[in-house]
């Protein structure tokens, strides 16, 4: 991850501390580029660095299987988080989610939300061209009226 990301990243974790969210974040050294087919993730180092967060993680939330927006490091890391916590949460930013699969649904109210959309502006300077690249998904994930993380994707 760029020293730049990493950083939003990092400050964006103080936001949410500073409004009474529990959130940890790892950093574990893998590449951050979008654009490398393969990911960039080292799948078995991953796997070796992540095997021991169930002795501390309540619950364990990755990206899904689309790796969101398609960025394909998030692809690789939801493949091998799957694989050593089957049971972990997914984040879905799907329209209509399929509920069928234990769904994790976090009513939002307009504080929240209204927190959550300036912590990304404030912290994620970098991404801020995301409004314009994904306008749609963009709106999904800060104007929605709530969270909806799901066990399984099916797509």
């Amino acid at each position: 991850m760029s020293d730049t990301r990493a950083a939003e990243a990092l400050n964006a974790i103080a936001a949410f501390q500073s409004y009474g969210v529990n959130v940890t974040i790892k950093f574990l050294g893998h590449p951050d580029d979008r654009f490398d087919f393969t990911g960039g993730i080292d799948t078995q180092l991953l796997e070796d660095q992540i095997s021991h967060y169930s002795s501390w993680a309540h619950e364990i939330i990755t990206h899904n299987a689309a790796g969101e927006y398609g960025h394909y490091a998030h692809q690789s890391i939801h493949t091998v988080v799957h694989r050593v916590y089957p049971q972990s949460w997914n984040i879905t930013y799907q329209e209509k989610p399929n509920f069928q699969n234990a769904a994790w649904v976090v009513p939002l109210d307009s504080t929240y939300r209204e927190r959550k959309l300036h912590i990304f502006r404030d912290c994620y300077r970098s991404q801020q061209i995301l409004w314009d690249k994904m306008p749609q998904l963009m709106r999904w994930a800060f104007f929605r009226e709530s969270e909806v993380f799901i066990k399984k994707l099916h797509l």
